[in-house]
């Protein structure tokens, strides 16, 4: 590995050289590596892994090779024209590589198939009756082939699959329609939370179902007790009007009002 290094040529026609550090070497500036009063506060970064030249401050940049550079890629021999100054590159900064030829280029991996290829046929399946559906369902559908599949079901005519793939073919829509992908989102939400759903009613019907039969019987027991005072009453009432024993005074002038009739 040989070592990289400048050559600065001022407005005197002085030569000084300075040899790269290792990685960046900062040139202009009060606190570069190379200290260049003329750079003001602008300066030149030089890398020598690869060789690379970068302008930083706000001045106005380099010329290398006749035009005007903020980043460029150094070679030996290359000439920084900046401020008045010339700047020569030299030397090499990592070790020449021998070309080696590459070998034949491998074929390119076959791209992966979509997830949707690996479903198997009755997941595919299942999935176009549902978005078939759902189409109905979000006014995304041929309104024609809807009317047509309606009024088949109202025939008992039914067919799923045929009924997927005349709308899925007439319904032009994008297969990742936000609305569409919403949609199914939702349904899947519900679904997976109807089995709670269910539980919850089931609890409320059942505790609806104990509540009417307990005010059932309630009424039931009430009808009795009522059946059993009006006999009781007229029992009553009986004994005062045959054999005049009078057991309550409001009975005995309910009997002196039939008598006096």
């Amino acid at each position: 590995m040989s070592q990289a290094w400048i050559e600065i040529v001022g407005g005197d026609g002085v030569r000084r050289r300075h040899t790269l550090r290792e990685g960046l070497t900062t040139v202009g500036g009060k606190r570069g590596d190379v200290v260049l009063a003329e750079t003001g506060n602008d300066q030149l970064h030089i890398w020598d892994r690869p060789p690379k030249l970068v302008f930083v401050g706000g001045g106005e940049p380099p010329r290398v090779r006749g035009q005007v550079v903020e980043e460029l890629a150094l070679h030996s021999g290359d000439v920084i024209e900046w401020r008045g100054l010339r700047i020569e590159f030299a030397g090499l900064a990592y070790a020449q590589l021998e070309e080696v030829p590459l070998p034949a280029e491998a074929p390119p991996a076959p791209i992966a198939a979509p997830l949707v290829a690996t479903w198997s046929s009755a997941d595919e399946q299942a999935w176009r009756r549902l978005k078939a559906g759902l189409l109905v369902e979000l006014g995304m559908a041929e309104a024609d082939t809807t009317r047509r599949w309606q009024d088949a079901v109202l025939r008992t005519e039914f067919e799923p699959d045929s009924c997927a793939r005349d709308l899925l073919a007439a319904s032009k829509v994008d297969p990742g329609d936000p609305r569409l992908l919403e949609r199914a989102a939702r349904l899947q939400r519900d679904l997976l939370m109807s089995p709670m759903q269910r539980g919850s009613r089931g609890g409320m019907r059942k505790l609806r179902s104990a509540t009417s039969n307990w005010l059932a019987m309630a009424i039931s027991q009430l009808v009795v007790l009522s059946v059993f005072v009006l006999l009781f009453l007229v029992a009553l009432f009986v004994v005062r009007i045959r054999w005049s024993v009078s057991v309550d005074g409001f009975l005995d002038r309910v009997a002196e009002s039939i008598r006096g009739d």
